[in-house]
């Protein structure tokens, strides 16, 4: 039974033909793997504008949170700590709140009698998942009331800091996936030139 590679050797196509569609299982050309079988390989593979957009709007918000007052900042900060206090007052709620449905069923697991000797070992096992979902999903940790209570200038410096870095960030991305799509277009040359 030929492959999605091998079903048009069938219909005569050429050596540089099936060299080309095999192609596409490989690094360079992975991408395309799931493309139509006749969609053209490009001679050059052109990296993505996601970084580079993104480097332009870091740039813009490292800017202004050079330029940011003392008394914008604080407003930010003020704003940022009442949402984040209101974000962990939900998060330590929906804890809460499983950790009563976990319970109610562990109360049931425990009332409830196994009709055979056989069936103890699946209600130890029950009451056994229980308890491990309890200790992974609903232990509430301290939030560090004192972490969201920074000063402004703390604030104004973390926040050039974070801008910063999402700036580096997307610096090395692009330049990575710059030379991602340099490395594969020398691929694919090197492969179209070796059909020659």
């Amino acid at each position: 039974m030929p492959t999605g590679y091998t079903a048009n050797i069938e219909k005569g196509i050429s050596f540089p033909e099936f060299a080309l569609h095999c192609a596409r299982a490989f690094g360079a050309l992975i991408h395309m793997r799931d493309s139509a079988s006749d969609a053209e390989i490009p001679d050059e593979i052109k990296p993505s504008e996601y970084h580079k957009i993104a480097i332009d709007e870091a740039l813009i918000k490292l800017n202004e949170a050079k330029k940011m007052t003392l008394e914008e900042a604080k407003t930010k900060a003020e704003i940022e700590r009442a949402e984040a206090i209101k974000f962990y007052e939900k998060y330590d709620d929906d804890k809460l709140k499983l950790l009563h449905k976990y319970k109610s069923m562990l109360h049931k697991v425990e009332m409830w009698q196994p009709p055979t000797p056989d069936h103890i070992e699946m209600k130890l096992f029950m009451m056994q998942q229980i308890n491990s979902s309890i200790d992974f999903d609903c232990t509430i940790y301290p939030h560090g009331e004192n972490k969201l209570k920074k000063s402004v200038a703390e604030w104004r410096q973390e926040n050039i800091d974070k801008c910063a870095e999402n700036l580096g960030y997307h610096v090395k991305e692009w330049e990575a996936e710059v030379q991602r799509c340099k490395d594969r277009t020398e691929w694919i040359r090197a492969l179209r030139a070796s059909l020659r």
